[in-house]
């Protein structure tokens, strides 16, 4: 559901009669990141970066309540579906298994912002506290210093994760750069912390998106309002959700304020495969690391990137996305040995391959 401030309350509660028209749109942008169903229909609710004030996430919420799961799935859903570019920062080891997935292992921060790499991972998880804090700091105003070299924001928007980073505030000066200059540099900042009381209201008045899971501290859920400009009269019962139940608070750039109460998180399992497709008689499902293979294999550098942006769903049709592969400069030979690799049959394929060519041939 979405409301303004004015109307927040009673359309947050799930009392509430009816879901504003209004949602439906939001809930289809094809620019959004899928969160979860909302509470009462069960509609589809996205997170749309583009539309909102700052690229900057807040996840807050007990141990246990679906933080980290909630930050996984956006992770995933960045790297898979929306062409960013992603740097993990990782205390506990949480993200190691997923990053896996992704990242070459000896990547660097730089790359990030030359393209060369669409994830950088830092496991800090064996490293004593103080070591893992001084690590965490050094990259943080490394990250700050690269993005204003870049001086633009480049071709790929630029997301840093890292755990409780409200805890670094006072020691790193490039998170505090990060977070007050990040949106005009292509670069967000995506934390969680079950706390906010050591971050101030300056920092927290930059952030444009919050999740707040299940929390029994009314001081953070006051935080939270004054960020939002909402009254706490307008935030539901924290206490009682539901573990992967959450309340999403975004700012726009409109300066409207809009609230979602998500009755679960989807989850990984939804969005680790991808569904090639053609009409209704042939459906292929392979991984999305399998996928991305695929894609690397046949074409090289923006040409891969503009095809996983151009078929940014996981589901795809056949013909929809051959036409991408040509249209990047693949060889045919290539597709058609690649298609072949993960199950396609020949017949399927030369049906696609003809219908591909005679749309690109009429573009």
């Amino acid at each position: 559901m979405i409301a303004n401030s004015q109307t927040l309350s009673p359309l947050i509660c799930p009392q509430g009669s009816s879901e504003p028209g209004s949602a439906r749109s939001y809930a289809q942008s094809r620019n959004g990141i899928l969160i979860g169903m909302s509470y009462r229909f069960a509609a589809p609710v996205f997170l749309d970066l583009c539309d909102a004030m700052n690229p900057h996430i807040l996840i807050c919420g007990m141990t246990g309540s679906g933080k980290t799961y909630l930050t996984k799935c956006i992770l995933m859903r960045l790297l898979s579906f929306c062409d960013a570019n992603v740097i993990a920062i990782d205390f506990t080891g949480e993200y190691a298994q997923l990053a896996e997935w992704f990242y070459d292992k000896g990547s660097i921060p730089e790359n990030l912002f030359t393209a060369q790499q669409h994830m950088c991972y830092l496991g800090l998880n064996q490293m004593d506290d103080t070591a893992r804090v001084d690590a965490a700091c050094a990259t943080l105003d490394l990250m700050a210093v690269l993005m204003r070299q870049r001086g633009g924001s480049g071709p790929r928007p630029i997301f840093i994760i890292i755990d409780e980073a409200w805890k670094l505030i006072k020691r790193s000066k490039g998170l505090e750069v990060i977070i007050r200059e990040g949106r005009k540099y292509g670069v967000g900042l995506i934390t969680s912390s079950q706390l906010l009381q050591d971050s101030s209201m300056e920092v927290m008045s930059n952030v444009a998106t919050t999740f707040v899971f299940r929390t029994t501290n009314a001081h953070s859920l006051e935080i939270i309002a004054r960020s939002h400009g909402i009254s706490m009269g307008a935030i539901p019962d924290m206490r009682a959700l539901d573990r992967g139940s959450c309340l999403m608070v975004s700012i726009h750039k409109s300066a409207n304020t809009s609230a979602f109460l998500i009755r679960s998180v989807s989850g990984l399992e939804e969005m680790d495969t991808v569904s090639i497709l053609k009409g209704k008689k042939m459906e292929v499902k392979i991984g999305i690391r399998e996928f991305n293979g695929l894609i690397n294999s046949l074409c090289t550098g923006d040409a891969a990137s503009r095809v996983r942006q151009g078929v940014s769903s996981p589901r795809i049709e056949l013909t929809e996305l051959i036409c991408a592969l040509i249209e990047a400069g693949a060889q045919r030979r290539g597709i058609l040995c690649g298609l072949r690799k993960i199950g396609i049959q020949d017949c399927d394929i030369a049906d696609s391959f003809a219908m591909a060519i005679a749309r690109v041939n009429t573009k």
